[in-house]
């Protein structure tokens, strides 16, 4: 996604810490999903190294896949230099579907790893696992930093593109159905030009109304998400 690899402002000494035990029903999953990392390239073993913090180990949304980063909470992010993120309000942004009739959603794959990481910072990266010490090659979840470098990101790669909006997700709208595939038609080539990856699964089409951070957007505006009150409702 980016041509200019990331870079992380580092403060302080490098820290070691032990690995953590990893509970033996998460063992194996743990084991595939770091097999899978190095496979593709996101992390490399590396054998001799000065920094080091244990994993942190979270289930994706399809309910089974670990997904894992290190626990900077430890040593790096009280370590690492804040970087200057502009992203605009959510109010702002419910301001610009103003007019618009036709929707569309694109979710990307695995954001943060799509940013690669410059070689001089990767080694405050390393992980220390059960099966050794791999470091990132690219942007790891977990550090404070990690979403305003992506959001930087992905509004370079956005930049010029009419109708088109980052947050979370990134949002096409449009006045009419025409506008809003052919707005999506030109982000796509926009994603292919800079080889972003979008999750095939999940994704939005052409739409009258959306989901956005607990409203629902159409055409006369927007209202509460029925389904954030539904065990409210269920009480009664």
């Amino acid at each position: 996604m980016n041509e200019q690899p990331a870079k992380l402002e580092v403060d302080g000494e490098p820290i070691f810490l032990k690995r953590r035990v990893i509970p033996s029903d998460q063992r194996e999953g743990v084991l595939q999903a770091l097999e899978k990392m190095k496979r593709v390239g996101v992390i490399t073993r590396v054998t001799s190294i000065t920094w080091a913090t244990p994993i942190a180990i979270a289930i994706k949304s399809d309910g089974r896949t670990p997904r894992i980063c290190g626990d900077y909470r430890l040593i790096l992010n009280p370590r690492l230099r804040k970087s200057a993120a502009t992203t605009m309000e959510p109010e702002d942004i419910i301001k610009a579907f103003h007019g618009s009739t036709c929707f569309s959603k694109i979710d990307l794959t695995d954001t943060y790893l799509q940013i690669p990481l410059a070689p001089a910072c990767r080694q405050s990266t390393t992980i220390n696992t059960p099966w050794g010490l791999y470091q990132y090659n690219f942007l790891p979840f977990g550090l404070h930093t990690s979403s305003g470098i992506f959001q930087a990101a992905i509004d370079e790669v956005i930049r010029g593109l009419d109708g088109v909006l980052a947050y979370h997700d990134v949002i096409v709208f449009g006045t009419t159905k025409a506008e809003n595939d052919d707005r999506l038609l030109k982000l796509l080539e926009r994603f292919a030009q800079k080889n972003v990856l979008i999750r095939a699964s999940k994704y939005m089409f052409s739409s009258p109304e959306f989901e956005f951070l607990g409203f629902t957007m159409n055409a006369k505006g927007y209202r509460p998400d029925p389904s954030r009150f539904r065990p409210l409702t269920e009480l009664e």
